[in-house]
Parts: C-alpha cells; sequence; structure tokens
C-alpha cells in the first residue's frame, strides 16, 4: 500500500511538471513558480528513493548475516554440546578423585592410628606380663619339693619357672599352674601369657597327667 502511495505521488509531480511547462508559455512567472516547486519535490523523491535503496540492502545484508549467524550456530551446536559433556565429566571425575583422595587419607590416618594404639597396648601389656613373671617367680622361688633332682622343662610352669604343684590346662592348650594362671585372669586378661592370642574361655582343666610326672619325681 506505502508503494501505491509512491506510485500516485510520483505521478502527480509528473504532471504538475507538465502543467507547469505549459503554462510557462501563458504566464511565465507561475510557469517557474509551479516548475521550481515539482522540481524540488523531485530532489526529495530521489533522495527518498535513494535512502529507500540503502535501507533496502542494510536489511537484506543483515538478514543474510542473520542467516549465516544462524547456520554457524547450526554447525557449531554439537562441538558446544560436546565441550559442555567434556567439562561436565571434569567436573565429576575431579569430585570423584578428591572424594577418592579424602577417603584414602581418612583410611590411613584410622590405619596408622590403630597401629599406635596397638603398639602401645602391646607395649603395655608386655611390659605387664614381665612385671607378672617377675613377681611370681620371686614369690615361687625356692618352694619346690624336688630339691635337686633335674626336673624336665615340661614339667616347669612357664610362669612360675619351677616345677608344676597343681597343673592346670588353659584354653590355650599350655599347662599352667593353678594360682598362677588364676592370678593373671583375676587380673582381667582374656589372653594367652605364653601366646598373647584371644583365650576362648576360661575354664581350667586339671592336668593329671603332668601332676602324676612331677610326684614320680619326687618319690
Amino acid at each position: 500500500m506505502a508503494d501505491d502511495a509512491t506510485f500516485e505521488s510520483d505521478r502527480y509531480l509528473a504532471a504538475c511538471t507538465m502543467g507547469g511547462l505549459l503554462l510557462t508559455a501563458v504566464e511565465p512567472v507561475s510557469g517557474l513558480t509551479i516548475l521550481g516547486t515539482c522540481g524540488l519535490g523531485l530532489l526529495r523523491v530521489n533522495a527518498r528513493d535513494r535512502q529507500a535503496a540503502v535501507l533496502k540492502s542494510d536489511l537484506h545484508a543483515a538478514r543474510q548475516r542473520n542467516e549465516l549467524l544462524a547456520a554457524e550456530a547450526a554447525r557449531l551446536a554439537p562441538f558446544e554440546q560436546q565441550a559442555i559433556s567434556r567439562q561436565r565429566m571434569r567436573a565429576l571425575f575431579a569430585g570423584a578423585l578428591c572424594s577418592a583422595i579424602a577417603l584414602a587419607g581418612s583410611a590411613l590416618w584410622i590405619w596408622l592410628y590403630q597401629r599406635k594404639k596397638l603398639r602401645e597396648e602391646q607395649a603395655a601389656l608386655q611390659v605387664e606380663l614381665e612385671n607378672f613373671l617377675t613377681y611370681w617367680r620371686q614369690a615361687r622361688s625356692g618352694t619346690s619339693r624336688l630339691g635337686n633332682i633335674e626336673v624336665p622343662a615340661n614339667l616347669i610352669c612357664v610362669i612360675t619357672g619351677e616345677p608344676f604343684q597343681d597343673p592346670v590346662i588353659c584354653a590355650d592348650g599350655h599347662t599352667y599352674e593353678r594360682a598362677a594362671i588364676e592370678d593373671w585372669l583375676t587380673r582381667g586378661h582374656r589372653t594367652s601369657p605364653l601366646t598373647n592370642k584371644h583365650l576362648a574361655h576360661v575354664k581350667l582343666i586339671p592336668n593329671h597327667a603332668v601332676r602324676g610326672a612331677v610326684e614320680d619325681l619326687s618319690t
């Protein structure tokens, strides 16, 4: 519709120009005035047409740029998605690695702490066992009724260092003097004084065979 109005205005200017030329022959002043006015109108029309052409060219160029940008965006879209996916994977890997390092560090710290604690407990138990053995060997020193008789090692208690008087079998399978092993258990220990392993129970069974062998030596 705008193009129709422009066409009509151009026809009007052309008609006025022809009228001005014809009027010049009869009324020169009026004819020249009309011709001047029409000339200004034609100049404006030309300027308008040039401006419209420039705008149309700019619009066409803008459309082409938009199309190129859209095509380039469509071409780069898969690569952008891949880049985003790689970035996410790197972030997940970094997070997992940090978590693994933290867990490994915590596990190492716990292991070192438990190892240190176990060594301290073992050292304390060893000191207590040595004191216990010293106590019983001093308490039973010289109490044997066998005198200078040579006694086999299997008939001597590892705690008292003296021949058995009342031998009993402990849960670790070894034989001890009853009073000595009962004292060990009364002190709250549930481990073997010989192997340091946990005892399955604290029942003591009389070892009649060892007792009989000691009595045979004394006769």
